[in-house]
C-alpha cells in the first residue's frame, strides 16, 4: 500500500510537472512568432519574464525530481505504533555506574511510560513490581526521525529536592545510550544538588539517521541517592536535535517490536 502510495504520487509529480513545462514552452514560442511585431524594449521586457518564468520551473522540476529521489517519510511506519517508551526496572546496582550487566539482567518487572520526563520512582506507580528502592531503569522506544542528517542526542536530569536544607546534598546519576545497537553515544555522570537543580549530558559525536527509518533508543540509568532523598524528585528525559535544529526537544517514542 505505501509503495503503491509512494509511485501515485511520484507519477502526479511528474504529471504535473510535464504540463506545466509544455504550457510554458508553448507560451515561449508564441511569444517568438509575435516578437517582430514588437518594440526591442517591449521584446526585452518579455524576454526578461520569460527567464523568469523558466527559472521557476527549473525550480519546480528540480523538486519534482528530489522527491521522487528522495521520498517524504511517511505516517504509516508509525501505524499501529503506541506512543511511549518501555522501561524494565532493576534493584540498583552497586556502585551506581556499574550499567554494562543490566541490559542482560532479569528485571523486576516492566512498564509503559507515556511522559517525557520520567523520575526515578516512577515504577512505584505500577502494579506488580516490588522493590526495597529506588530502581534502576532501562529505557527503550523507537525514534523516527522527521529529517534526514545527522543528530545530537543529549540526556537531562532535573532535581526537585532539596529546598530549605542546610546542608548541600549531591546527587549523581550514571547514564549510558545506544541508538540503533551501537556503542553507547552518551555516557557519563550527571550531578545536581539544592542549589544546582539541573544538569545536561551531551552525546560528543553526531549520528546519521534518515527520514522515516525507526532506529531503537536504548537507555539505562541508576543513581547515588543520599540518604533522605526520594528517587521521586530525580526526573529524567531523552533528548535530540537535528543538525539544523538550535535547541533539543523530547524524542517522541514509539514502544518498541517484542
Amino acid at each position: 500500500m505505501m509503495r503503491q502510495r509512494k509511485k501515485r504520487v511520484g507519477g502526479l509529480a511528474v504529471l504535473a510537472a510535464s504540463v506545466i513545462f509544455t504550457a510554458l514552452v508553448s507560451g515561449g514560442f508564441s511569444y517568438r512568432i509575435s516578437q517582430s511585431d514588437q518594440s526591442q524594449s517591449r521584446n526585452d521586457s518579455q524576454q526578461a519574464d520569460l527567464d523568469r518564468r523558466l527559472q521557476v520551473l527549473e525550480t519546480k522540476l528540480d523538486g519534482a525530481i528530489a522527491m521522487l529521489n528522495h521520498p517524504v517519510a511517511s505516517t504509516e511506519v508509525r501505524s499501529g505504533q503506541r506512543k511511549g517508551w518501555h522501561v524494565r526496572a532493576f534493584q540498583p546496582p552497586e556502585p551506581a555506574n556499574y550499567l554494562a550487566n543490566l541490559r542482560k539482567s532479569n528485571d523486576s518487572g516492566s512498564f509503559v511510560h507515556t511522559g517525557s520526563w520520567i523520575n526515578m520512582l516512577q515504577h512505584r506507580e505500577h502494579e506488580g513490581i516490588y522493590l526495597p528502592a529506588d530502581a534502576a531503569f532501562n529505557i527503550r522506544g523507537q525514534f523516527v526521525p522527521n529529517k534526514t542528517g545527522d543528530h545530537v542526542f543529549a540526556v537531562h536530569m532535573a532535581y526537585a529536592g532539596g529546598k530549605g536544607q542546610r546542608q548541600v546534598q549531591t546527587i549523581g546519576c550514571h547514564v549510558n545510550v545506544k541508538i540503533a545497537g551501537q556503542a553507547p553515544v552518551v555516557a557519563g555522570k550527571l550531578k545536581a544538588d539544592s542549589l544546582i537543580h539541573n544538569a545536561t549530558l551531551v552525546a560528543p559525536i553526531k549520528i546519521f539517521l534518515s527520514a522515516g527509518r525507526p532506529e531503537l533508543v536504548d537507555a539505562l540509568i541508576a543513581c547515588d541517592l543520599p540518604v533522605g532523598v526520594s528517587g521521586k524528585n530525580v526526573a529524567f528525559r531523552i533528548c535530540v536535535r537535528h543538525e539544523s535544529e538550535t535547541g533539543f526537544r523530547p524524542v517522541p517514542a514509539y514502544l518498541p517490536e517484542a
